[in-house]
């Protein structure tokens, strides 16, 4: 289990890379956590090792959701 500090950084991090994917629109930072949050949230319930650049760049969000355990 993640500790509060590492989850926050983790989803600052995420919120960040999203609104700069998205064109760093000026005062529109704050739109992008709920989408961050419900990301790690997703990859927290995956049973996978999850490497931080795919999951960083948002590529785990659907394929995987669909996907049965690979153990």
């Amino acid at each position: 289990m993640i500790d509060e500090k590492s989850r926050e950084a983790a989803l600052r991090i995420r919120a960040v890379y999203l609104w700069e994917q998205d064109g760093r629109q000026e005062g529109r930072l704050a739109e992008y956590f709920p989408k961050a949050q419900a990301m790690l949230d997703e990859e927290a319930s995956i049973d996978v090792p999850i490497d931080e650049a795919t999951a960083a760049r948002g590529l785990l969000t659907r394929p995987l959701a669909n996907q049965p355990n690979r153990k």
